[in-house]
C-alpha cells in the first residue's frame, strides 16, 4: 500500500510540475526563447500542451537527458514516459 501511495504522490507532483512548467510562460504571453514557443504549442490542443509538459516534467523530476535523439511524436512521448514509470517502480521494488 506504501509504494501505491508513493506512486500516487509521483504522479500527482508530476503533473503539477508539468501544469507549473507550462503556466508560467503562459502568464509570460510566451516568449519567442521559452520552451513552448520553441515547439509551437502556443495554439495547439491542451492534449499535446499536456503530453509535452508532463514528458518535460518527468524527465526533469528522473534525471534523465535524451541528447541527440529525443522522442519525436507524441506517442514517443507516452511510451517514453511509461518506460520511466516502469524504470522507477522497478527502483522502489528493489528498495524494499
Amino acid at each position: 500500500m506504501r509504494i501505491l501511495n508513493l506512486l500516487a504522490l509521483i504522479i500527482l507532483l508530476a503533473h503539477w510540475n508539468g501544469c507549473l512548467q507550462f503556466m508560467i510562460p503562459m502568464f509570460q504571453n510566451f516568449p519567442s526563447d521559452s520552451w513552448v514557443s520553441l515547439n509551437g504549442l502556443q495554439n495547439a490542443p491542451w492534449t499535446e500542451q499536456y503530453t509535452v509538459a508532463l514528458f518535460k516534467a518527468l524527465s526533469h523530476m528522473l534525471c534523465i537527458g535524451y541528447g541527440r535523439y529525443p522522442p519525436q511524436s507524441y506517442v514517443d512521448m507516452w511510451l517514453t514516459m511509461l518506460s520511466m514509470g516502469k524504470y522507477f517502480l522497478n527502483l522502489i521494488f528493489f528498495c524494499f
